[in-house]
């Protein structure tokens, strides 16, 4: 799958209403996802694409994501 395809799955679901954020990865791709300690992944809220993560750890992968929903919350208030 395509970087712009994985972005318009994404966008669709964000989109639907179903979700305010998505952080999508393709699993099929080397290094990434299940048996692997590393994760690539496209985070996408309602503005567009928020960030595009290279190949880290999952241990950066889930700061990222976890600082992208605080930064979301605070926007809020």
């Amino acid at each position: 799958m395509t970087d712009a395809e994985l972005e318009e799955r994404a966008r669709a679901k964000v989109e639907a209403g179903t979700c305010d954020l998505v952080v999508a990865n393709d699993a099929a791709r080397k290094g990434v996802a299940f048996g692997t300690d590393t994760n690539q992944v496209l985070i996408v809220g309602r503005e567009g694409v928020i960030n595009r993560l290279p190949l880290m750890s999952k241990r950066d992968v889930a700061r990222t994501i976890v600082d992208a929903v605080v930064e979301r919350l605070r926007d809020r208030e």
